[in-house]
């Protein structure tokens, strides 16, 4: 409303507390629950699982934003409600608040124009309240730009932060910046300063420095970073160098010391034609160590590396190459020996369009990289702790006062060759419309049109040098993961009629931390046509198995078959509905005990176009299952056996496109279970 944008909101998690949504509803649940109150740890189940606290969260806000770009005013405040366990009636509700506020301006010319350069600033302020839990705790107002201002759903916290730049000629100039934070860590304060030239990213003579001091009510700890960037084109080259530095106070046991960095990139790109650009760059980077004040910085880490990029525009085509390589040597403390880690990167996009009506695109990528594999790292925990130990049977963690050995990390085992680990990816698509082609092409080969698109993926660290990953099945089932995707697609087109013929097929497999391998394999085909009336076939099959092994064993194998047919009728150019079709047969074992699962799905869908801008589409579902398949099976989609009906409608309405509405309503019913609904809206103005 002219120099004036609002926005307000209000939202409430909607929960049963008799049969909330976050867990299965048992009565032991229900129990353990109401005795927990708000405690998530006495939250413990039967089998030694944590249940999760069902929880409800409400909150209100409203924005205001007062200008232009400018000089403005802007806020942000927040309400919220919060009740940690629904289901207990020992805990309370809690109420808190988050706010922002910020403005800037700005003023005055360039000296170029007759001025004294042109002046800009801002100023933000943040709090946020200990009880506050809302449903968004983010800043909208710029304020969590930077690491050191990021935003937390809870603990109380306040920031207060200022700007100012002057800038001489466009693009010349400097800025300044200084906040303060007060939070449960302590104080921290911060001043960073910028200046130089920065016209584009090849026109730049820029420093900068930053200033952060944090104050826990023990020793000070200071940290410092410095960057510098020069960039200026020389004739057809574009060299760039960019110094960075950073240091950090840190504890080591009871004294104070300090870690350090420094980062060094230089190159250039290079353009000998106007379709071509060249690029060479180099990094090193050396990180450092003190023990104490007194004591001299020792080397912890050294890294070089490059990158080589070419990219070639001709008209027919293009051409992006690239290759990164880097060598890193570290070692956890001075006194340990260095262990040397490296790694390569190389990926090359093409496209090609020689003729119009044939295009094609193609992609390769590798990642290659050498590293020293770690261990778990065990403490011995003391009988009576109170500890928790994993539960190899039950697959869990679970309470344990038992002198017993818990983990603590993990540490590099120098006891073994490094690891050789890659990722492989090739993929590449081709369109063909002879029409274009061959313009003086008639009859039905002019109609026609086709598409080929194959992808290929896989990693491993199988210590081989192999540049292209496999393209058959049996090569990527050796491999940790692997994917596959191949389709295709004849469509025929004639004025305004389409039929359209697909086909797609994807592999894919993974391993577990078990050791088990997972292999999930699909196969879609599709046929779709359109008459010059608006009507519609879409005939849908599908074939796809899954199969969980371990040790040349199977653990589990399911198999199924669906097909959807289905028919969209234009009645009128406004009003169209869609009946259909969804049958699935599935089949699978597992611990040689057979399962299976039956669905027929009966639908039909609605969409109308409506006066005064108004739209409603819908859907109404009915799916007969027969289901005897296990928990966690995929052959039965989520259905339970019996009948389920689903209903969906939708209805959007606009005005002049500055003012929208939107309601979506969702209902469906399971068999022994009530009516689940639910009913959202939602209001836009633009002005």
């Amino acid at each position: 409303s002219g120099r004036l944008q609002w926005q307000a909101w209000a939202a409430r998690e909607s929960d049963d507390a008799n049969r909330p949504l976050a867990y299965v509803p048992d009565s032991s649940s229900r129990r353990i629950l109401r005795e927990a109150g708000s405690d998530s740890g006495s939250a413990i189940g039967m089998d030694g699982q944590i249940l999760a606290l069902p929880s409800q969260t409400g909150e209100a806000g409203i924005r205001l934003r007062l200008g232009d770009s400018g000089t403005w005013i802007a806020t942000d405040l927040r309400a919220s409600d919060f009740d940690p366990n629904i289901v207990s009636s020992l805990d309370t509700r809690r109420s808190g608040w988050f706010g922002t506020a910020s403005t800037g301006w700005r003023a005055g010319q360039h000296v170029g124009r007759g001025g004294w350069g042109r002046f800009s600033g801002s100023l933000r302020t943040q709090r946020l309240d200990a009880r506050y839990h809302g449903l968004s705790a983010t800043d909208t107002l710029g304020a969590a730009s930077t690491g050191l201002w990021d935003i937390v759903r809870t603990g109380e916290r306040t920031l207060a932060g200022g700007e100012g730049a002057w800038e001489f000629l466009p693009g010349i100039g400097l800025s300044t910046d200084l906040a303060g934070k007060n939070d449960a860590s302590g104080w921290t304060t911060r001043s960073a300063t910028r200046f130089g030239l920065d016209k584009s990213a090849t026109q730049q003579i820029l420093s900068g420095w930053e200033w952060i001091r944090k104050d826990d009510g023990l020793h000070p700890l200071v940290q410092t970073r410095s960057n510098s960037r020069y960039a200026w084109p020389l004739g057809k080259f574009a060299p760039s160098l960019e110094l960075g530095t950073e240091t950090r106070d840190r504890w080591t046991a009871d004294s104070l010391g300090n870690q350090a960095w420094v980062n060094l990139v230089a190159g250039s790109s290079w353009r000998p034609a106007t379709d071509l650009e060249l690029g060479l760059f180099g990094n090193g980077r050396r990180d450092a160590i003190r023990s104490s004040v007194s004591s001299p910085l020792e080397d912890t880490a050294r890294a070089i590396g490059s990158n080589t990029r070419l990219k070639w525009t001709p008209r027919s085509g293009d051409l992006d190459l690239e290759a990164d390589w880097k060598t890193t040597r570290i070692r956890q403390i001075p006194s340990l020996p260095w262990i040397e880690t490296r790694s390569w990167l190389g990926s090359a996009t093409a496209g090609f369009w020689p003729w119009n009506g044939l295009r094609g695109t193609a992609r390769w990528k590798l990642s290659s990289s050498s590293y020293q594999p770690e261990i778990a790292r065990y403490d011995t925990v003391p009988a009576g702790t109170g500890s928790y130990r994993f539960d190899t049977l039950l697959r869990v963690v679970v309470p344990s006062d038992e002198g017993d050995l818990r983990p603590a990390g993990t540490r590099l085992d120098t006891t073994r060759p490094a690891v050789l680990a890659s990722q492989r990816s090739l993929s590449g698509e081709v369109e063909l419309e002879p029409r274009r082609l061959f313009p003086k092409l008639r009859g039905v080969l002019a109609d026609l049109g086709g598409r080929l698109h194959a992808d290929f993926e896989e990693s491993d660290s199988s210590r081989t040098d192999r540049v292209l990953p496999h393209f058959d099945d049996g090569g990527l089932a050796n491999s940790i993961t692997g994917r596959s995707d191949l389709g295709g697609a004849i469509w025929w087109s004639v004025e305004r009629k389409r039929l359209e013929v697909s086909w797609n097929r994807a592999y894919a497999i993974q391993s577990s931390p078990y050791l088990a391998r997972t292999r999930d394999m699909t196969e879609q085909l599709r046929w779709t046509s359109a008459t010059r009336s608006g009507h519609r076939l879409e005939l849908v099959g599908a074939h796809g198995d899954l199969r969980d092994s371990q040790a040349d064993r199977t653990l589990r194998l399911e198999e199924y078959w669906s097909a959807d047919p289905s028919v969209a009728v234009r009645i009128r150019p406004s009003i169209e509905i869609r009946p259909g079709w969804y049958s699935k047969r599935a089949t699978g074992s597992i611990a040689s005990t057979e399962f299976g699962a039956t669905l027929q799905a009966p639908y039909a869908g609605l969409r109308a176009t409506l006066p005064r801008g108004l739209a409603l589409q819908g859907e109404v579902r009915r799916v007969s299952a027969k289901v005897d398949a296990l928990a966690g099976s995929r052959l039965s989609d989520g259905y339970p056996s019996g009948a389920t009906w689903r209903a969906s409608a939708g209805l959007e309405w606009s005005w002049k496109d500055h003012v929208q509405a939107r309601a979506d309503w969702l209902a469906r019913k399971e068999p022994q279970s009530p009516w689940f609904q639910k009913l959202s809206l939602e209001a836009k103005a633009i002005f």
